[in-house]
């Protein structure tokens, strides 16, 4: 596909076009059409132009799940920006680093995080704008409500235009260094995420009802489901933090269609009191979505079972943030294709390798390696980076996911390990060389392994074990208390193991592995 002048801007100005009058947002007591919404969108982006904000400049975002999230994605898109969302779990030096890395030109925040902002502003360049959304606006600062008020509602001006080859985002993750990498995602590929997702068979249409559940700062959230429920005119009801029996509430009452909720969620379902899950109607419902972790069988069935679900909704699906949506296991294939992560969707083409870049065959464990329209275009300001993930083939950029799987006869994608040392805990991933680094820090410490350990709710514990400086003395709560603060609270361990010495590899690498057995066994 090469419409050139595409842009993600251009399905909400059609989809108001389409449906002026349709709910289109519903956070909390707000109720937007597709117009109202719109407008809003076009007001603040016409107020970034004012502020200098020009194509390519950077604008980044810090929001619960609500509607000025989705208004400022789209305004800054519009005008041809780069959006940087920022995880509100995240603690000050990690907001700090992903603004200075990324050169934000602009920070919009609800005032809940005035105090996050103001620890770091003198840290921060001094032509930083920011925008902030609330009652009490410090002074130097602009008010959001003040903004969308008082600019006119009518499309941007752009110039030059924004077209599909742009860049529209810089979504941070992970990194080998254990710094966050910020992936660089074009228009072209956020279409393509959100379409792909679409024709998969979702059930997104124009009359659907969206339940939007998990943190929209994640590219797969916001592009994967929320632009594509926006191309085609679906409701979007926000939920700004996550509550079990709240997102039970919510589809009866709003008669909810479409769901997804991570595995993890899926366990706070399940464990809520038998009253509590027998009391609400969820017969609206018409699919109910999991992903970003395999979704363990007996959890499918106790979901079908317990919240009393329609037959044939529950799908899953992989992607990662540089690579969104690249499979998906069909509602029917769930049952016969237990632990699959599905078959490629459309314009993805998966090859699973092995460490010569041979491709394996049907049943033999490799690296799932990934081409796409859906893939990033590059790590912000980091080739080496890129470099690193991106494997040339017969012409085309494959994506190194650092997973491994295979396929079956059938070509359904099974994920079996990680290639890397990523955590990954509830929906968030947790690369284990950021904690080692910050537990590093401590004056007695002298070497610490992070690894992930099975847990029953999170599906992984991000554990520490830490080795003793010579005469020293430490126990596990001095390291729980010196983590707090230094980075956010999914990140820090909640178990320690202190133990004399690490296993080694006889090239001195730490054999994670083997702490990951010791684990397993109760041995740590």
């Amino acid at each position: 596909m090469n419409c050139g002048r595409l842009n993600i801007g251009t399905f909400l100005k059609q989809t108001a076009l389409n449906f002026p009058l349709q709910e289109a947002i519903v956070d909390g007591n707000k109720r937007l059409t597709w117009e109202e919404f719109n407008q809003r969108v076009n007001a603040l982006a016409n107020a970034l132009i004012d502020l200098g904000v020009r194509k390519g400049d950077r604008v980044a975002y810090l929001f619960y799940n609500q509607e000025e999230s989705l208004c400022s994605y789209f305004a800054i898109v519009k005008i041809g920006a780069l959006v940087v969302p920022l995880n509100y779990r995240l603690v000050g030096r990690e907001i700090k680093y992903q603004l200075q890395n990324s050169a934000a030109k602009v920070l919009i925040f609800d005032q809940e995080f005035l105090d996050l902002v103001d620890s770091i502003r003198l840290d921060l360049a001094k032509q930083i704008h920011y925008i902030c959304l609330g009652d009490h606006v410090p002074p130097g600062m602009l008010n959001f409500d003040s903004l969308v008020t008082a600019f006119p509602r009518t499309e941007p001006e752009t110039l030059p235009e924004v077209v599909e080859a742009d860049e529209a985002g810089i979504h941070y993750t992970s990194g080998t260094t254990g710094l966050p990498k910020g992936a660089v995602v074009t228009h072209y590929s956020a279409i393509w995420s959100a379409v792909s997702k679409i024709i998969a068979g979702d059930c997104f249409n124009s009359s659907a009802r969206y339940l939007g559940v998990l943190p929209m700062f994640h590219r797969a959230i916001l592009e994967n489901t929320h632009l594509g429920a926006t191309m085609v005119g679906a409701t979007q009801i926000l939920m700004r933090r996550f509550d079990a029996e709240r997102a039970l509430q919510l589809i009866e009452k709003e008669k909810i269609t479409i769901a997804y909720f991570v595995p993890a969620m899926s366990v706070a379902l399940l464990n809520l009191p038998e009253s509590i899950k027998r009391k609400y109607d969820l017969s609206s419902l018409k699919r109910y979505f999991t992903g970003t972790a395999p979704l363990p069988d007996q959890v499918r069935v106790r979901l079908e079972k317990e919240l009393r679900l329609p037959p044939n909704i529950i799908s899953n699906g992989y992607g990662i943030t540089e690579a969104l949506h690249l499979t998906y296991v069909r509602a029917e294939d769930m049952p016969k294709k237990v632990n699959s992560a599905g078959k490629a969707v459309l314009t993805v083409e998966v090859k699973i390798l092995d460490e010569h870049d041979c491709e394996l065959p049907p049943g033999k464990v490799g690296e799932i390696t990934v081409k796409g329209a859906q893939l990033f275009k590059h790590y912000w300001n980091n080739p080496e980076g890129t470099a690193e993930v991106i494997w040339e083939n017969d012409g085309y950029k494959w994506y190194r996911s650092g997973d491994l799987g295979y396929k079956d006869e059938d070509g359904f994608l099974y994920i079996t390990d990680r290639k890397k040392d990523m955590i990954k805990s509830g929906s968030e991933n947790v690369y284990s060389v950021e904690v080692e680094n910050v537990i590093h820090e401590h004056e007695k410490v002298a070497e610490v392994a992070v690894i992930g350990t099975p847990d029953e709710k999170w599906g992984e514990m991000v554990t520490a074990v830490v080795v003793p400086k010579e005469g020293e003395t430490l126990t596990e709560e001095e390291i729980l208390e010196f983590c707090k603060g230094k980075m956010a609270g999914y990140k820090r361990p909640r178990k320690v193991r202190i133990v004399k010495e690490l296993p080694r590899s006889s090239t001195g690498k730490v054999k994670k592995v083997d702490l990951r057995e010791m684990a397993r066994q109760g041995k740590l």
